[in-house]
């Protein structure tokens, strides 16, 4: 009877227990949830949801056997054995004093759970606890979660702080964290793992680390500061990493940001990041297939690198500006095969007080593909972008700013396709490079314009004065570049006073398009442009000094078996006080074409002056290269083309206009100076006129000077063609020639060289132009025809002596127009000939003079031992008074076994 009571009273007491806790429980939970909804944070005792089985007592006669609960988010309960197995881990637990319980792991690691909570609709238990040392909470989800939260900050010096070794967890750290001379706070091991870190994460020292992560599907959101002086913020290995950072990040003296060893990273970096120092690093991958967003700004310097990534397939997508600077420093490094960079912000590389070789981008690996919308911007010996791999895709869409001794796009791989839809193309630094390419088959289309035009207003414009920056060099071979816009060179001269037989002063040097190589085809649809300014320098004194007189100043310069293909409007204006040539430099097998639709125009020079040098041409031809005109050409003062050494060519398809001013005692060039071997050849219309009656020269008496490609000095004009020591001239059946004004020789052969006319050739020598105000120099020579002007000559009268075995011939089709004055053809000295087989017609109009008296227009004239022959199939037509077949002085030798016609009889 007292042993059935007393198992009634236990059962009624430990039911009205049961009742009490459940009822208190069920309050706590509404209290607890009010709590959540309101901001509250009084502590919640433990809570197991009253749904704890609790076994019947049997008075200690018969044990109950309880089977282990096991619950969908992973836990297995087991009563009997006092268990609980969160995933793959059997915790002993007891239960404490405040009705929380202790959970020890089998290794003997201990935790507290506050709360036990089963979900009797999902069949899963939650639980909260803390760990046994404080300031970090945890719980456990639906999902079967862990999550993780510390409160408080952690500072470790030197040694390891707490290690989590499990996965599909959630950490938030709130306190912030401090390694501390080679400590490491923090190391995970495990997979799915988000780490929220809303604390200031500070590594200091070397071998200090904040985290280590080790696992896959591992992702933090750090929100918070990041200071690392020598040390690392974080380290994870495994794949699928994803690292947010919104907050901002500084990298000091070797010190890692970030270094992710693994496959598929993916990093978003909002916040801005300043890293310094050698070997420091703001974020690193190593590994395949990595997604960089860098939306903050990025400051690197010291010799840092902001982003490095050493893996294939790696896309980077910047928002941000970036500014690299000094010795060895790289905004961002991609070494690795298949990387896609897209930059949407602004790029500045060098500044002018730090030190040098800063980059912006650099790409190592091939298969890249670099798209650019913002502006860059390289100085102080920078590269806005260096791609090193081969089969690159680069576009560049913003601007590009070239300082001192900087490259903008350098370019050393292979087969690789470029776009530069620059706004603008701007190189004006010291020792520049807009576009450098040193590889082999590049593919560059660019859609902008460039400008070169150095500074000459900086610090340091006097010393590099001669040293010249460039707007695209190319280096290597079967290279294929297209500028859709314009190229325009700036030259700048610098003047000084006038010293007898000096320059007054010199030119700057500077190019355009310079392209070394074999196979490399370069087509400007833009035109090119050449603007002169003077005395832009406020200190030139130095290089005035220098007399050095015309500067280095290529708009294209092509060494190698290249063509380039010039189209649309190209001009050339401003000031030459020291005058200019061989804007365009072709040697060694290249090629210039001039389009049919293209035009070259210099009618806005304003001044040009080359102190008595002759034979100043726009194009220098040498070694095998060939230049071929079918555009619209008119310049003043200076040649169209020179053509030297064997097998260089010169071929006029189109027109061109060469006229001459008054802008100095300087002599008359030519159309065409083919030298050494070089081929000239005329199948358009060739066009000269002499402006100025002043400008025509008596050239030894003068300056006792006296040029050995000029067939008369004194009387000097403009020459169409000349060909000199073993070279050769064509006038073809289509080759037009008009000459006006003195001194005019249409073709002229010097030295074992011929000049043919199979076309027309036609000269009025006392044509004036209508606005000329000048007046003839009273020392020219007037006293023969060849004074006057001449339509096919060879020899020459020169101090150093006519030189010999010169050949001109008017062929069969060929026929020389003289109008008024002058020779049809004429010959000086011995063993120079020339041979009419042609039609030569003197004629007069309305420029003409009855006053000149006899031998002043004549067929064919010999001077010093020239030799004359009309030969069989020869014509001289006279339909003018003072009009005579055949002219000699005395000393040369005409033969005739043509026909002579005078006013229509024959």
């Amino acid at each position: 009877m007292i042993r059935l009571f007393r198992q009634t009273t236990a059962v009624i007491r430990q039911f009205r227990m049961m009742a009490v806790i459940r009822l208190f429980r069920q309050t706590t939970a509404v209290i607890r949830q009010f709590r959540l909804m309101t901001g509250g944070d009084t502590p919640v005792p433990p809570d197991d949801g009253g749904d704890t089985p609790v076994p019947p007592d049997d008075g200690g006669d018969t044990p109950v056997k309880h089977n282990p609960v096991v619950y969908k988010n992973g836990v297995t309960w087991d009563q009997d054995a006092k268990t609980v197995k969160i995933r793959e881990t059997t915790f002993t637990y007891s239960q404490n004093a405040d009705g929380s319980y202790t959970l020890t792991a089998p290794e003997g690691k201990e935790t507290i759970v506050k709360s036990w909570t089963v979900h009797d609709d999902s069949n899963t238990v939650v639980f909260d606890g803390v760990n046994t040392s404080g300031g970090i909470t945890w719980s456990y989800d639906d999902d079967g979660l862990i999550h993780i939260t510390k409160e408080a900050g952690v500072v470790v010096d030197g040694t390891t702080g707490n290690a989590i070794e499990f996965g599909n967890a959630i950490i938030t750290d709130q306190g912030g964290n401090t390694a501390l001379n080679g400590g490491t706070v923090m190391t995970v091991d495990g997979d799915n793992i988000s780490l929220n870190n809303d604390g200031k994460t500070t590594a200091i020292g070397e071998g200090s680390v904040v985290g280590i992560l080790t696992g896959d599907n591992i992702t933090i959101n750090n929100n918070g500061e990041t200071e690392v002086d020598g040390g690392t913020a974080v380290i994870i290995n495994g794949d699928n990493t994803k690292l947010n950072t919104a907050g901002d990040s500084t990298i000091t003296n070797g010190g890692t940001g970030s270094l992710i060893n693994g496959d598929n990273a993916r990093v978003d970096n909002q916040g801005t990041m300043s890293v310094d120092g050698e070997n420091s690093t703001g974020s690193k991958i190593v590994g395949d297939g990595a997604t960089i967003k860098q939306e903050g700004d990025l400051y690197v310097s010291g010799g840092a690198h902001g982003i490095d990534v050493d893996g294939n397939d790696t896309f980077v997508s910047n928002k941000g500006n970036i500014t690299v600077i000094e010795d060895n420093s790289i905004g961002m490094l991609l070494d690795g095969d298949g990387v896609s960079v897209i930059n949407m912000g602004d790029l500045n590389v060098g500044q002018a007080a730090a030190g040098e070789n800063a980059i912006g981008i650099q790409i190592d690996g091939d298969n890249a593909t670099f798209v650019n919308v913002g502006d860059i911007s390289a100085t102080n010996a920078g590269t806005g972008v260096s791609v090193a791999g081969d089969k690159a895709n680069i576009s560049l869409a913003g601007g590009l700013d070239v300082g001192d001794f900087s490259t903008g796009l350098d370019v050393s791989g292979n087969n690789n396709n470029m776009t530069l839809a620059t706004y603008e193309l701007n190189v004006t630094g010291q020792k520049a490079t807009g576009v450098n390419v040193s590889g082999d088959g590049n593919t560059i289309e660019i859609a902008g314009s460039i400008l070169v035009d150095k500074d000459q207003k900086a610090d340091n414009a006097q010393p590099y004065f001669f040293n010249p920056s460039t707007g695209v060099n190319i280096s290597g071979d079967n290279n294929d570049v297209t500028l859709d816009g314009q190229l325009t060179v700036v030259a700048d001269s610098k003047t000084t006073s006038r010293s007898y037989a000096s320059y007054d002063g010199a030119q700057e040097h500077i190019a355009g398009i310079v392209i070394a190589g074999d196979d490399n085809t370069f087509t400007l649809n833009g035109g090119v442009h050449f603007v002169g300014e003077k005395n832009v320098m406020d200190d030139g004194s130095k290089p005035s000094a220098s007399r050095r007189g015309i500067g280095d100043t290529p708009l294209i310069n092509v060494d190698g078996h290249s063509p380039v293909y010039l189209n649309g409007e190209s001009t050339i204006s401003g000031e030459f006080p020291l005058g200019f040539e061989n804007l365009i430099q072709l040697s060694h097998g290249a090629e210039l074409e001039i389009g049919a639709d293209a035009t070259f125009d210099m009618s806005d020079v304003d001044s040009f002056t080359y102190y008595y040098r002759v034979a100043l041409s726009t194009i220098s031809i040498d070694s095998g290269a060939k230049a071929t005109n079918n555009g619209e050409v008119e310049l003043k003062n200076i040649g169209f083309a020179a053509a030297w050494n064997k097998d260089s060519t010169v071929i006029n398809n189109g027109s061109i206009g060469l006229a001459m001013y008054d802008f100095g005692t300087d002599p008359a060039p030519k159309v065409f100076d083919v030298e050494y071997g070089g081929i000239g050849v005329n199948n358009g219309t060739m066009t000269t006129k002499m402006m100025n009656q002043h400008s025509v020269l008596n050239y030894p008496a003068e300056w006792n000077l006296s040029d050995g490609t000029s067939f008369n000095n004194k009387a000097l004009g403009l020459t169409g063609m000349l060909a000199s020591y073993s070279s050769s001239i064509l006038n073809g059946e289509t080759g037009i020639i008009d000459m006006y004004g003195r001194g005019s020789v249409g073709m002229l052969a010097i030295d074992k060289s011929t000049a043919d006319n199979e076309g027309q050739i036609t000269l009025d020598t006392l044509w004036v132009d209508e606005n000329d105000e000048t007046s003839l120099r009273n020392n020219v020579a007037n006293s023969t025809a060849k004074d006057f002007g001449v339509g096919m000559a060879s020899g020459t009268d020169a101090y150093n002596g006519a030189l010999t075995k010169a050949t001109a011939t008017n062929h069969e089709n060929g026929v020389i127009t003289v109008y008024n004055a002058g020779a049809g053809m004429a010959a000086y000295g011995n063993t120079n000939t020339v041979i009419n087989q042609g039609t030569i017609n003197l004629e007069k109009n309305e420029n003409y003079n009855d006053s000149l008296g006899v031998n002043k227009l004549v067929g064919m004239a010999v001077y010093h031992e020239g030799t004359a022959i009309n030969d069989q199939t020869g014509v001289i037509n006279i339909n003018a008074e003072n009009g005579q077949a055949f002219y000699n002085d005395g000393t040369g030798l005409i033969i005739n076994y043509g026909t002579i016609c005078t006013f229509g009889v024959c």
